[in-house]
């Protein structure tokens, strides 16, 4: 399952340089948890957000690729 939520516009973080957003993939290796649920929904009121649950086996290891190498972040629970 792969879910993308897009950012609200006018939120930036500073990195060195004005960020408008940050593309953050979030890998679930075990399925959904609460905590993980809870940090990415306050990243996705600032942020690009994606979601990979890989217990759902539904992705293969080229698009899994492909996505880790367009996002700026990644985060594995």
């Amino acid at each position: 399952m792969v879910v993308s939520r897009g950012a609200q516009a006018g939120n930036s973080i500073y990195l060195g340089k004005r960020v408008s957003h940050v593309r953050i993939l979030h890998i679930l290796n075990d399925g959904p948890r609460d905590d993980a649920g809870q940090i990415m929904a306050a990243h996705m009121k600032q942020h690009e957000v994606a979601v990979i649950d890989l217990s759902a086996g539904s992705i293969s290891y080229a698009e899994l690729v492909d996505k880790i190498e367009h996002h700026d972040q990644v985060i594995c629970w």
